[in-house]
Order: C-alpha cells, then structure tokens, then sequence
C-alpha cells in the first residue's frame, strides 16, 4: 500500500513523530517516512527473505528498524505463512478468497510455517507514547487481528491508516 503522504498528511494534520509500519515488505515508504520528518519508524515483515531485502533498504536511513514478526492475536499459535507472485504483496496466512477474484493473476507460489506473535507482548505497555505516532498496517486480511493483538497498547497510536476489504 503506497499512500500518497504529501496530500494525506497535510491533509489531516498528521505530523508523526514515529511509525509503526504492520506489512512492511521492502520498505518502499522509508524515503518518504525520512523527507516528513518521522524521527522513528518500526517495521514489520513476516517473510525472512523480504525482510532481509527490508534490512538492506533501511541501512543509512536513521531511526528505522525492522523486525521478523507474523503478528496477529494469538501468542505463540503456529500458522502456515503463504508468499504470493507478486513481489510477496499479496502474502499473508490467510486464503486468498476474494482477492482471486479481484486480481486473477495473483497466487500463492510457496509457504513456511511460522509462529503468531501479539503484539502487546512484544513491546511493553506505553512503548509508543513519546511523541504522537502512527500505524500504518498492510496485512491483506489480518489488520484486525493484529489490532487484536495489540491489546491496549492500540491506544498509543493517534492516527491508523489501514486497508478495509
């Protein structure tokens, strides 16, 4: 998901001083998230090899890091991770179900087995309280349960851009 940041943020007065970025794929948002002036930004990819290629488009850029995560709202729970043709976009532990209608051309090409982390166990309470942050989260399909999985800790983000299919 590409948001158009110069029109979304001004638009709605959205000047963050971190980002938590659910989905993170290569990273293609880290110039971006630099030139507004986002002094953290925290990614998260569930794929070991598109987060590798993630840690090589981060180095340079201060302030952001990544994390090998599959987040959802189960601790712990062991899920069958599907990676699509698509340059992983597509990827998730979820069936395709009404995406292969929309997009025909998209398929899962292979999968590894993984464990579900919830996120409010991996970072302590208030761990995104300094300064107003912003989640952005990409996770075809699995936004609420990653929500879910936050627990209380959703309530340190002032602003949630996500997909809704």
């Amino acid at each position: 998901m590409m948001i158009d940041f110069d029109i979304l943020w001004p638009k709605y007065g959205i000047k963050p001083d971190g980002v938590l970025h659910l989905g993170a794929n290569t990273g293609q948002e880290a110039p971006v998230y630099a030139k507004h002036g986002v002094k953290e930004v925290v990614w998260i990819e569930a794929i070991p090899e598109v987060y590798e290629q993630l840690c090589q488009n981060l180095q340079g850029i201060e302030g952001q890091s990544a994390m090998l995560l599959c987040v959802g709202d189960e601790e712990g729970k062991e899920v069958t991770f599907k990676m699509s043709n698509n340059e992983m976009q597509s990827s998730s532990y979820l069936e395709l179900e009404h995406h292969k209608i929309i997009h025909p051309e998209v398929h899962y090409v292979g999968e590894f087995k993984t464990e579900m982390r919830r996120l409010d166990k991996v970072f302590g309470k208030g761990s995104f309280k300094d300064g107003p942050w912003f989640l952005n989260a990409d996770l075809q399909g699995a936004e609420l349960a990653a929500f879910k999985g936050m627990g209380e800790l959703i309530n340190d983000f002032k602003w949630i851009y996500t997909e809704v299919n």
